[in-house]
């Protein structure tokens, strides 16, 4: 209580008193201890009445240790294995983070990360990626509000995100990066990247950009070469020396080999420790045409360069933009034909494309004549308005025309159109609905249509660069929007009908990376089956090894991972058990595996994200410096909390006693 509730009591105790005196005066001056009598259980039901009112508190303080949180993250990646002894390190690594003085120092939080993150579980030193910047990122949110520590054991070799140096200015707890393999500078020449197109063209010559280094000053001389199928395509003479200890050139080699071609570039080795960063693979897919995309155009507008950049991220795509005002080239010769924002001066390619059957998208906007759009189509009829409105995505959870992914629609900003409904007077298959201001309208936004062998596309809004603005800041690049128009053109510009097995499989994959095959399953209506059980069957094709997977159901796709597979050239079944569906196909696994490159750990990358660097054989020093220093000893907290000095339901009780007691007793003594 403090000095207020003080004086509000006694200031209660004083009308209580006067209540009192004022209703009994006269009693008192006529018979005093009977007045005495009635008056004290009256004083005490207005004290209680005022205490309920009141409600007086008190303050309770209870104290605590507590101690902070050690998160410790163990890389498990494949480059571990190649740094340093793991059966050793593994042995002392788990009887250390299991020691009871740390255990008692701080609240141990054990997890390991690869290229995603989970608790410690077992380690075996196998992830093909490292994701460093990911763990921190994450245990940041994770225990931001907390009095926590992060502990990384890890060589500093990251294959994929965020430079976590930069990721670690932003964590808000203390960081100590626990350096794991050999930190000796040997002698090492390697390959550090090759960059080469996934596409070449048939007797074309496509070009690879090589990237070569030398850790040391010493003048070496060595060659470089390329392979295909054990044969040397391409050689050259390589020099390092202390003013040149890095190579960059390109070579240029003919596609004349139809397929995937699978090509080994080596650059010798010079009495090297790590050898397998003088080796690498990568492959290109050698095809005999492009799809030609034509987009006609009345007036300009941003998303014409969006479109063309995201479509020829695809190598195998070609777009020409055109004016519609000085076109007059033959239609037929392009694979797909774009429409942008039709007005009246489209009606001559309208009668084109559906006489001769071709295959075309329609993007509409606040320019587009609606008007022509309703009388050269008998899929839908579009309500004419001068009123414009913001349209939102929503994705169809049915669409069924082939596999999509949600690509995070719901962030997406809306696209601007004409206000009007959508009248739909043909059957077509809806991959977006309107939704305005959190309303979905079911009426379409993105909707495509299969229809006496030919395919359309029809978009209901401009501003299309925006989606692919906001899929870069969610996603950190473009690939992800890229793909998803990838996959509306790839469907748009094909002749193959509508299948019940849609799959995602490549011609090629690395190795290293999270290789995963995906596919969705359509029954006879198709409509979406979630309840199938689906097989995949692999065969390397040189050992007739066979390899058996089972797909698994998450967000309306199956899927299922082939990490394991050694590399070299498949053929593979998809089989739908009980059912008379299947697809087969070819791939190949190339031998590149980004982890098996180094040859040392990263100390100087480590030593910039904290000032206190330890390594993996000075665990005892590690655990001394984490019990002593000051800033990890446990805090003592409080915690106040304000309680009622006296309950409510005891005071009312008191209060119907005491008046009960006045009444008992001026009905005893003959006064009511």
């Amino acid at each position: 209580m403090n000095e207020f509730d003080v004086l509000w009591v006694f200031l209660i105790v004083v009308l209580s008193l006067g209540l009192t005196w004022f209703q009994y005066q006269k009693q008192f001056k006529k018979q005093s201890k009977r007045a005495f009598l009635f008056a004290t259980p009256r004083f005490l039901a207005y004290l209680c009445l005022g205490f309920l009112l009141l409600n007086p508190q008190i303050k309770q303080t209870t104290y605590f240790t507590e101690k902070p949180n050690l998160v410790i993250g163990i890389d498990n990646s494949m480059s571990i294995a190649e740094l340093t002894d793991t059966a050793v390190y593994k042995s002392n690594l788990l009887k250390w983070i299991n020691d009871e003085g740390l255990a008692d120092a701080f609240n141990l939080q054990r997890y390991q990360f690869g290229e995603n993150y989970s608790t410690l579980d077992s380690l075996n030193f196998t992830d093909t990626q490292t994701y460093i910047s990911n763990f921190i990122n994450e245990m940041s949110n994770i225990y931001r509000s907390t009095s926590s520590h992060v502990l990384v054991f890890t060589d500093g070799q990251q294959t994929l995100g965020q430079d976590y140096v930069y990721a670690s200015k932003s964590l808000s707890q203390n960081l100590i990066p626990v350096v794991v393999g050999d930190t000796t500078n040997n002698k090492d020449l390697k390959i550090d990247r090759i960059n080469a197109n996934r596409y070449a063209f048939l007797n074309n010559q496509f070009p690879v950009e090589v990237f070569l280094s030398s850790n040391t000053e010493k003048e070496f001389k060595t060659e470089f070469v390329l392979k295909r199928q054990n044969k040397v395509i391409a050689r050259k003479s390589i020099s390092f020396n202390k003013d040149n200890k890095v190579q960059n050139f390109e070579i240029y080699l003919k596609a004349n080999q139809f397929g995937v071609n699978t090509i080994t570039a080596e650059l010798k080795p010079v009495n090297e420790k790590n050898t397998q960063n003088n080796t690498q693979q990568f492959a290109v897919e050698v095809i005999d045409e492009r799809t030609k995309i034509l987009i006609l155009y009345n007036t300009l507008h941003p998303d014409l360069g969006l479109l063309k950049k995201s479509i020829e991220s695809n190598q195998q795509r070609q777009i020409k933009l055109h004016n519609i005002r000085d076109f007059n080239e033959d239609l037929a010769t392009y694979n797909l034909i774009m429409l942008y924002q039709p007005e009246a001066n489209f009606q001559e390619v309208f009668k084109t494309v559906q006489s001769q059957n071709l295959n075309y998208i329609v993007i509409g906007g606040i320019q587009t004549d609606y008007n022509v759009l309703n009388r050269n189509q008998t899929y839908f009829n579009k309500t004419l308005s001068r009123a414009t409105e913001d349209y939102y995505p929503e994705l169809n959870e049915s669409f069924s025309s082939y596999q999509v992914e949600d690509i995070g629609f719901a962030n997406f900003p809306p696209l601007k159109n004409t206000f009007g409904d959508i009248e739909m007077t043909s059957e077509s298959d809806i991959l977006l609905f309107q939704n305005i201001d959190g309303i979905s309208t079911q009426q379409p936004l993105l909707m495509t249509i299969s229809e006496n062998n030919q395919k359309a596309a029809y978009l209901f809004g401009e501003n299309l660069w925006r989606w692919r603005m906001r899929s870069y800041v969610d996603q950190g690049d473009f690939k992800t929007f890229d793909r998803f128009m990838d996959q509306l053109i790839q469907f748009v510009s094909s002749t193959t009908t509508k299948k019940r097995l849609v799959t995602d499989v490549k011609s090629f994959y690395n190795k290293g990376e999270n290789n995963r095959i995906s596919l969705q399953y359509f029954d006879k209506n198709y409509n979406f089956d979630p309840n199938q059980k689906i097989n995949l069957k692999v065969t390397e094709e040189t050992t007739d090894k066979n390899f058996s997977y089972t797909f698994v159901l998450k967000d309306r796709n199956y899927s299922t991972k082939i990490n394991d597979l050694p590399a070299g050239d498949y053929t593979y079944k998809i089989l739908v058990e009980d059912e008379n569906v299947s697809e087969s196909g070819q791939f190949t696994l190339i031998d590149f595996v980004l982890e098996k490159q180094f040859y040392r750990a990263n100390v100087e990358k480590l030593q910039q994200i904290s000032d206190t660097l330890f390594y993996a054989d000075q665990l005892e020093n590690l655990k001394t410096y984490l019990t002593t220093q000051q800033k990890f000893k446990p805090l003592q907290k409080s915690i106040e909390k304000k309680e009622s000095l006296i309950q409510w339901w005891m005071l009312f009780i008191l209060i119907i006693v005491f008046l009960g007691i006045e009444w008992l007793s001026r009905k005893y003594h003959g006064l009511i």
